[in-house]
């Protein structure tokens, strides 16, 4: 998978500028789940490409509102029900979410 290549070269960048533990911790769980909500996301898109009567956008929509929810559902529990620290953790699950969501369309149409 594609996706998972891009996050694992990304979370492989992030940590050079993250050198504690926690700080590779919270960088690891950033890219299990944003690789957990790409795929969800991806899989709404292919399911309206598959269909030519659903508009693609409406989908597109719908994977932006999964990812927003994400990332304000990631905030909440990385630095107050994980404590991780917070600039690893955030950052890096948006920076991996905004990277695979520009791949997406590449993705989508190359198949």
């Amino acid at each position: 998978m594609v996706a998972a290549g891009v996050i694992a070269i990304l979370a492989a960048l992030l940590a050079l500028a993250f050198h504690g533990p926690s700080d590779r911790r919270a960088i690891v769980i950033s890219a299990t789940l944003a690789l957990i909500v790409q795929v969800a996301s991806y899989a709404i898109a292919r399911v309206a490409v598959s269909r030519p009567k659903r508009p693609i956008i409406i989908a597109w929509a719908a994977g932006m509102i999964l990812r927003f929810a994400a990332v304000v559902a990631y905030a909440m529990l990385a630095t107050y029900v994980w404590s991780l620290p917070p600039v690893p953790a955030l950052l890096s699950f948006v920076v991996f979410l905004f990277v695979s969501t520009l791949l997406e369309p590449w993705l989508l149409h190359s198949q």
